[in-house]
């Protein structure tokens, strides 16, 4: 694994707005790719970002635990059809290239657009069995057997 270092006191002036989808679905809509989760998260991501710092970014983002790895990443692309209209697929994220492709078809659409990101993620044996242990809360709720029918 590289080491590297990632700056705390972020420059905002010099990085892009890019919002995360995960755990949740990659939808084909005709000639377009949407993202969709219950919520998604907002962090920036650097000019001269690279593929780790990029993942190193939304797993702190999302405080995604060490046992948890990244399966897949997606960028939505935006492309353009014969009419010129804005269409979107999802390009696959794995290299420092394929980080400098975000940046390069960023530079085609209007400043305040987001970049948006899918991504999927493995988890460990150890987390998935820990996921399927009983919570104190919900071990202390037992539901009543006994049925109260009311009486007449």
């Amino acid at each position: 694994m590289e080491n590297f270092s990632i700056n705390t006191q972020e420059n905002y002036s010099n990085s892009y707005l890019t919002t995360l989808f995960s755990n949740g679905q990659m939808i084909q809509c005709e000639d377009v790719v949407k993202f969709q989760c219950q919520s998604s998260e907002l962090f920036r991501i650097p000019y001269n970002c690279t593929f780790n710092i990029l993942s190193h970014k939304f797993c702190s983002t999302l405080e995604i635990p060490t046992t948890t790895s990244i399966n897949k990443l997606y960028f939505r692309r935006p492309t353009f059809n014969e009419e010129r209209a804005i269409m979107y697929d999802a390009l696959q994220i794995s290299t420092d290239d394929d980080v400098a492709k975000i940046i390069h078809y960023k530079s085609y659409l209007p400043i305040n657009t987001i970049i948006e990101l899918f991504a999927t993620f493995i988890r460990s044996i150890e987390e998935i069995l820990s996921l399927l242990q009983p919570t104190p809360s919900s071990s202390s709720i037992i539901p009543n057997p006994i049925l109260h029918l009311p009486t007449n």
